[in-house]
């Protein structure tokens, strides 16, 4: 059983690296779903896992960062009306870890949950990717996140916070770029 999990497991990183090398197919599924239909679903994170490769194959990255894998991941309810972008996203990033590391003592079982993180890490990447190099967007769409910005704070004030969190990790943001968020984002998935 444990060796069908781990090809399992393969498989969803396979298909994942398929989508870093290959844009979305416009109406044709995703050739990748091949590669685990011989597999049965087993797990109940399998389910979702799939659901979230066949949204980043099909393109549809806000859609896997709005999945139910989400929800299951930073919790139901979205966070309400922030203040502080280092403290949300230090709880980001203490739920993320909370869930792949406390959230089971099987180690199959984290190893799926650490694909459902990595699958909403590239999500994220991937969007803001698509908002500042390829594009076409939905230009009513800034930002998602899980979260509200309160009324007294623009949202250009946590783009600022993105920004210069990424400068002091050692990058080099020359121009213009929208959505910096979502690399933080990412970041905190990795």
């Amino acid at each position: 059983m444990v060796d069908g999990e781990i090809r399992t497991l393969r498989g969803y990183e396979l298909r994942l690296l398929l989508c870093t090398v290959s844009s979305p197919p416009s109406d044709s599924p995703p050739e990748s779903h091949l590669l685990d239909e011989s597999q049965p679903e087993t797990h109940p994170h399998d389910s979702l896992i799939s659901s979230l490769l066949s949204l980043i194959e099909s393109g549809d990255y806000l859609g896997a960062l709005d999945s139910d894998a989400t929800r299951l991941i930073l919790g139901d309810a979205e966070l309400d009306l922030v203040d502080s972008a280092e403290r949300v996203y230090s709880e980001l990033l203490h739920k993320v870890e909370s869930f792949v590391v406390n959230g089971s003592s099987d180690e199959i079982d984290k190893a799926r949950r650490a694909v459902m993180v990595m699958c909403l890490a590239i999500a994220a990447a991937f969007w803001f990717t698509r908002c500042n190099l390829t594009g076409p967007t939905d230009k009513s769409v800034k930002c998602w996140l899980p979260f509200k910005v309160s009324e007294n704070k623009e949202l250009a004030e946590w783009e600022n916070w993105a920004k210069i969190q990424l400068m002091s990790a050692g990058s080099d943001l020359l121009g213009k770029f929208s959505n910096l968020q979502h690399l933080v984002f990412a970041k905190c998935f990795c």
